[in-house]
């Protein structure tokens, strides 16, 4: 009808109005555009209303694991270190969006938020525009709102993490490609290289999807002459490299290293293929799960493996080494942690590394609401309905179930966070409001048939998702004993003491937050509650040797130094490189002014022992061995020693410590041991 018109037009017949056809397409463009900024209005809203919940709470001040390093490497970027000097080890992306905004607009971390909440209203929209283009408008509508209001899409949007940009740039690859679906044309094969190059910036694994949209872009278009697919292939690879090369300069003229992106692939890798591995995080060295630890016990680890120094790249290709040789010496194990892994990638369960969202949820009304009816243990089987239903146009969609299945791939080989499978979402978005609209089709027409063969593949998908594979501990747990860790650090220890306090709540059993509530609870000078908790810690592990040590720590402290010396025993029975139990327990033996608890031979043997395991001479530890050598009477010894603890506290700038050293010297010369009847803790 529009071709007539427009014949009509040429040929001189006047057209006073538009075909019905030309007015429908209009009326649908006006509706899809009313229906778009329904879509931005219903996401800011969702993400600003839990803003306004939580943004009094110290969930919203306080920065957790990588979140904490970003800023600080955000803030010295801001502060003028925009080139760094040392190749990429964590993705750059997020760090320097957050300093480009600390340079407009100070730390701030409210305003980091709201450009992230407009950010994700961004990305409701891209998923619209790509369920539009691989679907139709009324599935990109419903694409749209389901993304607005998924508590997921919430959450990340609202914490300090580069998931927001992750999920931003993996929905602009889909809607240029959905632009290419309905138009090709080079321009969107060039936006979608470009799209992939910043989500490799941002989240490394999504550089295989370049790998995987190759031969479909040259299988799929087979009727189309062999120049232009070349072409079409030529403008996507530049796209990407125009984002990547820069990186990969950068990275080699800091560090001499050609890398696109990072040097932290090989670590990851083995993180999540060793003989130890169960598909989650472990850290390198067990009680360093740290951001700020990983680069330095990856390259520590390989390079005293290796006997000398080596690149990041080396270092990356130790640990690659290191897992290959797992994987070929036991691979029925590892195949069955593979499939361990790939059935995690689809369990409701959210696996948290730092902060969940269940404790965002406690602290919203608004997520908590949307979380009690859609998490991913409803998305997923409705996405699996979705893709059943439209199975016919496979064809069409073959670039969607190859993101998909390539992203959760890239999540399984490694180790899983909820965080890191997130980047699914977008697509799995767009087959559930694809299986919703198909449900309203059929429920309209009462295709019963429709619903018992749809309602078997959700019965499964629903089965599979919720099955619960292992006995996982509530995420709260670790969210308030990392906030408690942070508080800490801050030496806001009341804080960190309720925090704690939270996590025994969640996980009553744990060891490792009692002790480092003890340890706050130490500092506000609350001794008697610590050694409570030390005490509870040794009746869940009675060979802890931390509490063991901390108990006599606290026992020396109020002067009972029987006690004292039953803990720094049992210390050194579970751990006999105890450097500081050895070197109290000797500093008690040596200058108690209890004749009974005097042994200048133990005292020795302890204190030298403490002086070997720290690897290093150190003016406490020395001053601690002389005073024994004066209690064994070898005085000679204790002077000498008390010289070089002297000379060695002198060179530190020391001046406090120097001079009670040399007090100590003077009762040595004097030919008389030390007796302090007190201050044994070195």
């Amino acid at each position: 009808m529009a071709r007539q018109a427009d014949s009509r037009k040429r040929s001189g017949v006047a057209v006073t109005e538009p075909a019905p056809k030309s007015r429908e397409a209009m009326a649908g463009g006006r509706r899809q555009w009313v229906g778009y900024v329904a879509i931005v209005i219903v996401a800011l809203l969702a993400r600003l209303v839990c803003l306004w919940e939580i943004k009094d709470t110290v969930v919203f001040s306080t920065l957790l694991g990588d979140a904490y390093r970003y800023d600080e490497w955000a803030v010295e970027i801001a502060g003028g270190e925009w080139l760094g000097d040392e190749v990429f080890y964590q993705a750059p992306t997020y760090p320097y969006f957050l300093a480009t905004v600390y340079r407009w607009w100070g730390r701030d971390l409210l305003v980091v938020r709201l450009l992230q909440i407009a950010v994700g209203a961004a990305t409701c929209l891209l998923v619209a525009a790509a369920a539009s283009a691989f679907f139709d408008r009324r599935v990109g509508l419903v694409a749209g709102l389901l993304a607005a209001v998924y508590p997921g899409s919430i959450f990340f949007d609202l914490v300090i993490q580069k998931t927001v940009l992750e999920v931003f740039f993996i929905a602009l690859v889909l809607a240029m490609l959905g632009s290419f679906v309905r138009t090709p044309r080079w321009q969107w094969l060039a936006a979608v290289g470009a799209a992939l190059g910043l989500a490799a910036l941002t989240r490394e694994n999504a550089r295989i999807l370049y790998v995987v949209l190759l031969p479909w872009l040259f299988y799929a278009y087979r009727g189309q002459s062999l120049r232009k697919r070349v072409a079409w292939i030529a403008a996507m690879t530049i796209g990407m490299a125009l984002v990547l090369v820069p990186a990969g300069l950068r990275n080699w003229y800091v560090g001499g290293e050609f890398l696109l992106s990072t040097s932290q692939l090989g670590p990851n890798f083995y993180i999540g293929n060793n003989p130890r591995a169960n598909g989650q995080y472990q850290p390198l060295r067990e009680g360093r799960a740290h951001a700020e630890f990983e680069r330095t016990d990856a390259t520590e680890l390989a390079e005293a493996a290796m006997g000398r120094r080596l690149t990041p790249d080396e270092v990356s290709r130790y640990w690659m080494g290191r897992s290959w040789d797992y994987i070929r010496q036991q691979p029925g194990h590892w195949l069955r942690l593979l499939v361990k892994k790939w059935l995690m990638v689809w369990n409701r369960v959210e696996l948290t590394d730092t902060e969940s969202i269940e404790v965002l949820q406690d602290l919203s009304v608004v997520l908590g609401a949307l979380g009690g009816v859609f998490h991913f243990g409803v998305l997923s089987p409705l996405a699996a309905v979705g893709a059943w239903t439209t199975r016919r146009e496979w064809r069409r969609l073959m670039p969607l179930y190859l993101i998909v299945l390539t992203l959760a791939g890239s999540v399984a080989v490694f180790y899983i966070f909820a965080r890191y499978r997130f980047s699914v979402v977008p697509v799995l978005l767009m087959f559930a409001a694809a299986g919703l609209c198909e449900a309203s089709c059929a429920w309209r027409k009462r295709d019963v048939a429709w619903w018992v063969g749809s309602g078997a593949v959700a019965a499964v998908a629903a089965f599979v998702v919720n099955w619960r594979l292992a006995s996982y501990e509530d995420p709260r747990a670790l969210t308030y004993f990392n906030l408690g860790s942070a508080l800490a650090r801050q030496s806001r220890h009341d804080e960190a003491v309720v925090q704690y306090a939270q996590a025994i709540v969640y996980k009553r059993a744990s060891t490792a937050v009692r002790m480092r509530m003890a340890s706050s609870l130490e500092s506000l000078g609350r001794a008697g509650e610590a050694a409570e908790l030390y005490r509870d810690v040794l009746r869940l592990a009675p060979r802890q040797s931390e509490a063991h040590y901390h108990l006599g720590y606290l026992a020396a402290a109020k002067g009972d130094y029987r006690e004292a010396i039953v803990h720094y025993r049992a210390t050194l029975a579970s751990d006999p490189r105890h450097v500081q139990a050895a070197n109290n327990l000797a500093w008690i033996l040596a200058t108690s002014s209890d004749a009974t608890l005097r042994n200048g031979n133990e005292a020795v043997a302890l204190a030298e022992r403490a002086c070997r395991s720290s690897g290093k001479e150190h003016p406490p530890l020395l001053d601690t061995l002389a005073a024994a050598y004066a209690e064994a009477g070898r005085l000679a010894d204790a002077v000498a020693t008390a010289d070089r603890a002297i000379s060695l506290a002198a060179a530190a700038g020391q001046a406090d410590l120097e001079s009670e050293i040399r007090a100590h010297r003077e009762h040595y010369a004097a030919g008389r041991p030390l007796r302090s009847g007190a201050n044994d803790s070195r």
